[in-house]
């Protein structure tokens, strides 16, 4: 009887370790739901709606246009590549403590395995489209304006915890105008146009790779929240506390 109410409550324990397990995956998949999300439907398209003006203007080739504001500032932005943030913690946690002993759910296990591990061979695949246009933008944009037009710099000036939303990194000066600048660029249209044609390659690629996430990790979801062992667990709450977080 004594090694009856052992078993019984090692399996008790088992399921539960397993629970919160399956728990965590749903909690991490709403994070990296939430990331992807922001990228695909924002950072991305914001990308493209600026590629598509600079290469309007470099085909156009209007001098006046070459020389304004507005290029400088698509040019420079439209070099930004956004980073994932993924977490896949608690995979490594299971992984770690021996991988899924208890689950007995061969196919669960591989959809598990293999969408917490896909998407760096996925943004991989991206790295060949992308060609020399940040590296060629950087080069053409005036060093005096780059603290204002840098990519990064929106993750500083708009921070909450700036005194000073507005500040910008220390400035270098050179001798330079509008018109040099734009006849820089347009000396270099025709590589600019082959450069950012690639960068729109590279951008569509990256986009593609971010829906192929979203549609795996939202039928993982699916597959773990429907999972018997989870049917007792709340999982309606979790994705509320990581906007939350986020906040």
């Amino acid at each position: 009887m004594a090694l009856a109410v052992d078993a019984w409550q090692q399996e008790r324990d088992d399921t539960e370790q397993l629970q919160g397990y399956l728990a965590s995956f749903v909690r991490e998949i709403d994070q990296n739901l939430f990331s992807i999300n922001i990228i695909k439907d924002d950072v991305v398209p914001t990308k493209l709606a600026r590629l598509e003006r600079v290469i309007a203007v470099l085909e156009s080739g209007d001098e006046a246009a070459l020389q304004s504001e507005s290029l400088l500032s698509d040019m420079t932005l439209s070099t930004s590549n956004a980073e994932l943030w993924l977490t896949r913690s608690s995979y490594d946690s299971v992984i770690n403590a021996g991988g899924f002993r208890q689950l007995d759910d061969r196919e669960l296990e591989a959809w598990i395995s293999g969408i917490f591990t896909g998407p760096g061979v996925l943004l991989k695949q991206t790295t060949p489209l992308r060609g020399d246009y940040p590296a060629l933008v950087s080069g053409l944009v005036p060093v005096d304006m780059m603290a204002a037009y840098n990519p990064l710099a929106g993750y500083f000036r708009n921070s909450d915890e700036a005194e000073d939303p507005n500040t910008l990194s220390p400035t270098v000066t050179e001798p330079s105008s509008r018109l040099g600048t734009a006849q820089r660029i347009l000396a270099s249209r025709d590589d600019l146009l082959l450069a950012a044609r690639a960068e729109v390659s590279f951008a569509t690629a990256v986009w593609y790779a971010l829906a192929r996430m979203e549609s795996d990790f939202t039928h993982l979801r699916r597959r773990i929240v429907d999972h018997p062992l989870l049917q007792e667990v709340d999982t309606s709450n979790l994705f509320d506390s990581v906007v939350e977080d986020a906040d």
